[in-house]
């Protein structure tokens, strides 16, 4: 018998590319507190808003969290630059304190605590309409 040689392919394997953590610490932490005297500070017995959503937002980049039972959130995986933080304040609520949203740039080592503060919405009240009727009074002599 003769052998003839056939062909195998080889697998080639092609890299994949990994990326790379950019050394440093970066940390974006903070609270939502319901704001219930609307000083814009947190103080004590004024709790924290939980499961509000938290955006930090870089272009196209888009990360999210929610608040915890306490309202606080934590960003620990952000590249160093100009990141907006952005609260979605939940229904009936507004956020009082940053008006809009909060811009932060975080270089490669970079800690940062911020305070959003929220407050209910005012409840509207119903206004009754009130009608007066003038009858004129006629006195005879």
């Amino acid at each position: 018998p003769t052998f003839t040689p056939t062909r195998t392919p080889t697998v080639t394997l092609t890299p994949t590319v990994t990326p790379t953590r950019i050394p440093g610490v970066r940390i974006v932490r903070g609270t939502v507190f319901d704001d219930l005297d609307r000083d814009t500070l947190a103080d004590p017995g004024e709790p924290g808003v939980p499961n509000v959503k938290v955006e930090a937002i870089q272009g196209e980049r888009r990360h999210q969290r929610l608040t915890d039972a306490n309202g606080q959130f934590v960003f620990d995986e952000l590249d160093p630059g100009s990141w907006i933080i952005r609260v979605t304040p939940p229904l009936g609520m507004e956020q009082i304190d940053p008006v809009g949203d909060a811009m932060v740039y975080l270089t490669a080592n970079t800690q940062l605590d911020l305070r959003f503060a929220l407050a209910s919405l005012p409840t509207p009240t119903a206004t009754v309409a009130v009608q007066r009727l003038y009858i004129p009074l006629v006195l005879s002599q």
